[in-house]
C-alpha cells in the first residue's frame, strides 16, 4: 500500500483488495496529498464509492481500529467489511444507499415532529395565557 499510495497521482483511484461479502477496498490521493480509503460496491448496474477515512502511514499495520490520524490498511479493510455486511443485510430493500436514505428520512421526520410538538406546546401555552 505505501508504495502504491506514494505513486498515486492526485485524483487517481487504486483498488487495494476485495472485501467479503461484497465490494472492494480502494484508495485515492486527494489534491492536498492525503490518501483516502473507499469501499466500492455495485448494486444493480450502479457502482458507488463510500468514504471510509484517511490513510495513516504511521498507524501500526495490524491495528484494526482507526487511530486519531486515520486508518491502517487493516482497519480500513475491517471498516469496509462492516459496510459490506450492512449492505448485504439490506440488499432486498436497496442496499447500503437505501439504508442511508431511510436513516436520513427518519431523522428529518423526527426533527419535523419535534418542531411540531414544540409549536403545539407554544400554542397551548399562549392559549392558557389568554
Amino acid at each position: 500500500m505505501r508504495r502504491s499510495a506514494n505513486t498515486l497521482k492526485p485524483g487517481q483511484f487504486v483498488g487495494l483488495e476485495k472485501v467479503k461479502p461484497s465490494g472492494s477496498l480502494g484508495a485515492r490521493r486527494a489534491l492536498n496529498g492525503s490518501v483516502n480509503f473507499f469501499w466500492r460496491y455495485t448494486i444493480g448496474q450502479k457502482t458507488e464509492r463510500v468514504a471510509i477515512g484517511d490513510y495513516d502511514p504511521s498507524a501500526p499495520p495490524k491495528s484494526v481500529m482507526p487511530g486519531p490520524k486515520g486508518y491502517s490498511i487493516a482497519a480500513a479493510v475491517r471498516a469496509a467489511q462492516d459496510l459490506a455486511i450492512t449492505h448485504q443485510q439490506n440488499k432486498e430493500s436497496g442496499g447500503y444507499r437505501a439504508l442511508l436514505k431511510a436513516e436520513t428520512q427518519a431523522k428529518a421526520d423526527a426533527k419535523r415532529a419535534a418542531s411540531k410538538a414544540a409549536a403545539d406546546a407554544e400554542a397551548v401555552k399562549a392559549a392558557q395565557d389568554w
